[in-house]
């Protein structure tokens, strides 16, 4: 895979996690002027707009140190999406099958980014692959849907966590 397919995939990433948030702000326009379901609403579009731009400053990092606490930032503020949105959907303020698209991207998303993190947190050896980390325990794969060419980590100058 060449780098600019590197780049192309990581502007795919940024472009769904900010799709996701307009999404949300669309649904945020829709939903009922009662004073829980605004309060959730306002969290749930403070976390998805955040988890977007966390994201973004992720793919910007300079060091794995960098990239691997913005990522924890990602994965939490994800995580506090599925929250908000699990509670909107068991508090009957809005029914699942009205978002279930948003609903199954942040699952998504919460997968591939808590990947991710627990990969570079736990003893795994991460490697830089041109503008992403891609990880590798026991010379296997973890995610083998993509080639890999890889650098050095001390090459690394500005990348992209996945």
């Amino acid at each position: 895979m060449s780098q600019s397919e590197h780049v192309l995939l990581a502007e795919k990433l940024k472009q769904r996690t900010k799709l996701f948030a307009i999404g949300i702000i669309k649904m945020y326009r829709t939903l009922p002027k009662t004073t829980e379901a605004q309060i959730i609403n306002r969290q749930l579009l403070r976390s998805s707009t955040s988890l977007a731009a966390n994201y973004r400053a992720a793919c910007r990092a300079r060091s794995k140190a960098e990239i691997t606490a913005k990522m924890c930032i990602v994965v939490e503020e994800t995580d506090e999406t599925v929250f908000w949105i699990e509670l909107l959907v068991e508090t009957n303020i809005i029914p699942l099958k009205s978002i279930k698209g948003l609903n199954a991207e942040i699952n998504e998303l919460l997968a591939i980014f808590s990947t991710a993190r627990r990969t570079a947190k736990g003893k795994r050896q991460a490697l830089l692959v041109d503008w992403f980390w891609f990880f590798q325990s026991d010379n296997q794969q973890i995610n083998k849907s993509m080639a890999l060419y890889v650098q050095p980590p001390s090459a690394h100058a500005s990348g992209c966590f996945l």
